[in-house]
């Protein structure tokens, strides 16, 4: 037996039968949906999916007169999506920085059993492009392999604007 959808199908004495939770059909053999054909129209509606994701930006209050090297990014993308799946050269803070090539790390960084993806931005880069001002909003826009595009945001303080 084959899966399509919720249900099973399998050829019984040369027709479709289709297994449901509650529900069977018979089908003539040939009615049967093309699964390729729908997976197909699947995929090119979900590269126009744009899914919300949640990031922790750290420092959280930024000191613009530090030295520091990194401002550290943690993206965690809802439950049915995977960080590996994450294309590092589409990753964007603010719509003009790409996150440095590395270091970058997937764990788990708040224990809450869903996987999150760390990266990194030149500080001194992210500061000379900051308004001045108390606080701050960050939003990492990206792209996963399959074309779907993610967005999280952000709110970091300013010290010493």
């Amino acid at each position: 037996m084959k899966k399509i959808g919720k249900g099973l199908w399998a050829v019984l004495f040369g027709l479709w039968v289709i297994f449901t939770p509650g529900l069977t059909f018979i089908l003539a053999k040939g009615s049967i949906p093309d699964a390729s054909e729908e997976n197909e129209q699947k995929k090119d509606k979900d590269k126009n999916k744009n899914i919300v994701a949640v990031c922790d930006i750290n420092p959280c209050k930024l000191n613009l007169k530090s030295k520091g090297n990194w401002i550290t990014a943690y993206i965690e993308l809802p439950k049915d999506y995977d960080p590996h799946d994450i294309i590092l050269g589409e990753i964007l803070l603010n719509d003009f920085l790409s996150p440095e090539i590395k270091p970058f790390t997937i764990g788990d960084r708040d224990n809450n059993g869903i996987l999150d993806l760390m990266i990194k931005f030149d500080r001194s880069l992210v500061i000379s492009n900051l308004e001045p001002s108390q606080f701050c909003e960050m939003t990492i826009t990206g792209k996963l392999i399959d074309g779907i595009k993610f967005t999280a945001t952000d709110i970091i303080e300013l010290k010493n604007f």
